[in-house]
């Protein structure tokens, strides 16, 4: 993995923030959406913790501009959940990933069952 991959989603969070500030809230939401993309498609195949690191702190950058653009400019509620609701997705695909493959539980059943929601996290 190539590190200037790391810096494109940030600078599509500036991108988005420029046409923001030019009352070009369309391309911005559409910029924004490209960035979570990216992230989301470095996610799979993070090298380092740090790396890891990093992007999390970008996401953070972007799925906040991201809700406050929905919110103040687009003024579309729905749009600020779906995005809230995508954010939370993400964080709890990455706990879910973070979980060891050797757990103890209950039933064969419940072992199948979380094998099943981190496979489809991924």
């Amino acid at each position: 993995m190539e590190a200037y991959q790391f810096l494109l989603p940030d600078r599509l969070r500036v991108m988005a923030d420029i046409y923001e500030g030019q009352a070009r809230f369309q391309e911005a939401d559409a910029v924004y959406q490209q960035a979570t993309d990216v992230i989301e498609g470095i996610m799979v195949n993070v090298p380092s913790t740090g790396a890891q690191a990093r992007l999390i702190g970008a996401m953070s950058a972007i799925y906040t501009g991201h809700v406050r653009l929905a919110v103040d400019r687009l003024r579309d509620p729905g749009k600020a959940f779906a995005i809230l609701e995508r954010a939370r997705g993400r964080a709890i695909a990455d706990v879910l990933q973070t979980v060891p493959s050797r757990q103890t539980s209950a039933s064969p059943s419940a072992d199948a069952q979380a094998r099943t929601i981190c496979w489809l996290s991924r």
